[in-house]
Formats: C-alpha cells, structure tokens, sequence
C-alpha cells in the first residue's frame, strides 16, 4: 500500500482486514460453501502484509526508525 495519507497502523488495519476475509471465505468454501468461481487472494494480501512489514526496518543510514507498535 502506497498511500502516504494513510499510517502505518491504518495500512496494517486495511491489511489485516482483508486477510481476515479472505480466511474466512477460504474456510467456507472448504465447508462446502459454492465458490462463485473466485480465486483465493489470501497469498496477495500475505504478501502485501509483508512488504508493508519490510518498509519498516532500516532508513538508508542503517540506523532503525522507531517502528508503530503492531495491534
């Protein structure tokens, strides 16, 4: 997510949304829900999760930025 009006808590929060659905739906679908012929995004939104996560290490001197407590 690239958005620089949103925080870092905000992005992770859409994230983890989205992933909590995903999983959801995933898991109805095992249950024996129909699928309505929609692929699984849960390994997109892992990936995104990620990348946000990875943005938050280092700055270019090195050093670390003081990172948003996760919720």
């Amino acid at each position: 997510m690239t958005d620089e009006n949103l925080s870092f808590e905000e992005k992770r929060a859409v994230l983890e949304d989205w992933a909590w659905s995903e999983y959801l739906i995933d898991r109805a679908t095992n249950e024996g829900m129909p699928e309505n012929e929609r692929p699984s995004r849960l390994d997109e939104v892992e990936l995104a999760l990620l990348a946000l996560e990875s943005g938050y290490g280092a700055d270019s001197t090195g050093s670390d930025r003081s990172r948003p407590a996760c919720a």
